[in-house]
C-alpha cells in the first residue's frame, strides 16, 4: 500500500527521494473526506506527512517546535484539541531511523 504513495519529499541532506516507512488512515477521527499519517525518515530525523483532501504538510514530530505546530493546526484540520498530536505518537514507528 505504501509503495504507491508519492511524498513528494526529498532529504535535503542526501539529495534521496524520501519513501513511505508506515501509513496510517486517521479519517474517523476528523471531519475530513480522506486523511492520513505517512512516516518517513530523513537524515536530520523521523517525520510525518498529515495528507487529506487537497492538502499536505510535514512534520518533523520528534523536534519541539514540530510538535507545537502539530498542536497549533489540530483545530484546522478538524480534529480535537490533543488529539492530532496524540494519534501522531501512538502511530510513529518504534524505530523511524532504520
Amino acid at each position: 500500500m505504501s509503495d504507491a504513495i508519492e511524498l513528494g519529499l526529498y532529504d535535503s541532506d542526501t539529495g534521496k527521494s524520501l519513501k513511505p516507512l508506515h501509513v496510517e488512515d486517521v479519517s474517523e477521527w476528523t471531519d475530513r473526506k480522506q486523511m492520513r499519517l505517512i512516516y518517513t525518515s530523513a537524515a536530520r530525523g523521523p517525520i510525518v506527512q498529515l495528507q487529506g483532501d487537497c492538502m499536505s504538510i510535514h512534520y518533523f514530530y520528534c523536534e519541539d517546535e514540530s510538535r507545537k505546530m502539530i498542536s497549533e493546526d489540530t483545530r484546522r484540520f478538524g480534529f480535537q484539541p490533543g488529539e492530532l498530536l496524540a494519534l501522531v505518537d501512538r502511530y510513529a514507528p518504534e524505530t523511524p531511523h532504520d
